[in-house]
């Protein structure tokens, strides 16, 4: 149930800033308190439901990781919100993986193993849960491009694959809900962070917007 509902929030936390810039209702007191629900629910919530799940296959080293992972989340929230500062616009990328895709993956590798478990009595996604807990906050916290889909890209930026990846999860989340998300997450983390990789920052630009402010 924790696991689906931080699914449901990803959605949410999609939603709610385009429906703020629709009705032009966006403002700084709502940024503040959208990071502060972000940590709570993609860091708090699933470092602890990880930690749960986990605690008897790694007792001791765990807690420390999903520590990590939550600090790595409050690094990326006050960060994002520094870089992003006065921009009602968004960008094709993000810097560093956002934190509602790193929470909704850590979630549904807890209902991928549920279903494997129940199913079929497989705890394969025991064995490696911990080492993406990790990766996943190094990610958040890295300078790595990550493309977002929300916003308008052209082809040539990658929206074509996606678009690809995009129509199969809603075909395969009609058969198979958790495997769904597992493949089109998973996709997210490993395809957009290859294009964001061929994503460089112009200098040029960061010196024109200096100099025009002198």
């Amino acid at each position: 149930m924790a696991a689906w509902l931080i699914i449901i929030s990803m959605i949410c936390d999609t939603l709610d800033g385009k429906l703020a810039r629709m009705t032009k209702t966006s403002s700084n007191f709502g940024t503040q308190l959208d990071s502060i629900i972000d940590i709570v629910v993609f860091g708090v919530a699933p470092a602890i439901l990880v930690g749960q799940v986990c605690n008897d296959t790694y007792p001791f080293i765990i807690w420390p990781i999903c520590f990590f992972y939550l600090s790595c989340t409050a690094m990326r929230l006050a960060k994002f919100n520094t870089e992003s500062s006065g921009s009602e616009k968004p960008n094709s990328y993000f810097t560093g993986l956002p934190s509602t895709i790193s929470g909704g993956t850590l979630a549904h590798l807890v209902l991928l193993h549920s279903y494997l478990s129940i199913n079929f009595g497989i705890n394969t996604v025991l064995g490696f849960i911990l080492p993406v807990t990790f990766v996943l906050g190094l990610f958040m916290v890295s300078r790595l491009k990550f493309l977002n889909i929300m916003s308008k890209i052209s082809i040539k930026q990658g929206v074509f694959p996606f678009s690809l990846e995009m129509l199969g999860a809603v075909v395969l989340f009609v058969i198979n809900p958790r495997l769904a998300l597992s493949i089109s997450l998973s996709a997210y983390v490993i395809v957009c962070g290859v294009l964001g990789l061929k994503k460089k920052d112009n200098p040029v630009e960061h010196v024109d917007v200096t100099l025009s402010n002198l």
